[in-house]
């Protein structure tokens, strides 16, 4: 990964699988198939993931798509490496700094508003995740599509079981993620049903929800013993309903450019968006 290889934080890697239905298997196999030579993946049949992962309830899945290499990693020390690998080239970054709005004439993008003040530019990328609404709204923008900020918990389920390289897991059909942990706990999260909540509002995490994402997480493991809850967080992240991310030029406002609603995958896809929002910024290409 390039990112180890320039210095930055370690990967954890412990295997991803993504869980998919019968009515996604087709499009999904010609993808895997696509992929092929360019990423570690591979397509497991239901018969083969429940030989290989046997805690794993497979009889509603036609298989997952399994990345052997994937793993996790924590999104604020990659942040605070990008920040300084940027700086170290001569870049100019602000932390702790509050945007709260895009400044624009006839038109056109002169720069944002921030708790320094006014910061010129010539171009404006607005990647801020569920805050997008409201700095939109703020600046009296439309957004190119409809992204809304969505809570999601993340709870840690203690269950003996569970070893400490189970892969990571993305499970469209029950609307449930997580990974393992320490050896004993897995760590599921699960978007919840409250669209469109302000990002800068106090989010306490829900004993209530916490039961909710145990139960949904029994629907697809076969727990090796009562389940304990451990604790866990609520936080937040920008979402589409169609689970598809803006990338792209404002249709109206000439140098502003979106890059939002990722609906929790920003993360993993950031490099790949990063020369995309090059190309429509600079190179006046999309980027493909």
């Amino acid at each position: 990964m390039d990112l180890e290889r320039q210095g930055g934080p370690a990967v954890r890697r412990s295997g991803a699988l993504h869980f998919v239905s019968h009515a996604q298997e087709k499009v999904t196999r010609e993808r895997v198939q696509e992929m092929r030579g360019l990423v570690p993946v591979e397509w497991l049949a239901a018969d083969e993931g429940a030989r290989r992962f046997p805690h794993i309830r497979w009889n509603d899945l036609a298989g997952a798509v399994f990345e052997p290499t994937a793993g996790h990693i924590d999104p604020a020390e990659v942040t605070r490496f990008w920040i300084a690998k940027a700086r170290a080239k001569g870049q100019w970054a602000l932390e702790g700094v509050e945007a709260r709005g895009v400044a624009q004439d006839g038109g056109h993008v002169v720069g944002i508003y921030s708790s320094m003040g006014l910061l010129r530019a010539h171009r404006v990328i607005l990647c801020v995740g569920a805050w997008s609404r409201k700095l939109a709204g703020a600046g009296g923008l439309a957004l190119p599509s409809n992204v809304f900020s969505r809570s999601v918990q993340c709870d840690a389920l203690a269950d003996t079981s569970f070893a400490q390289e189970h892969p990571a897991f993305l499970d469209p059909a029950l609307g449930i993620f997580g990974r393992s942990d320490s050896p004993g706990m897995l760590r599921a999260g699960m978007a919840l049903s409250d669209w469109n909540i302000d990002p800068d509002s106090p989010i306490p995490h829900s004993p209530q929800q916490q039961m909710a994402v145990r139960d949904v997480a029994g629907q697809r493991f076969q727990w090796g013993g009562p389940i304990r809850g451990a604790g866990g967080w609520r936080r937040f992240d920008a979402f589409t309903p169609d689970g598809e991310a803006v990338v792209a030029a404002d249709e109206k406002i000439s140098g502003l450019y979106w890059a939002t609603g990722f609906s929790g995958h920003g993360l993993k896809i950031a490099p790949a968006v990063a020369a995309r929002m090059e190309a429509l910024a600079f190179d006046g290409t999309n980027g493909n």
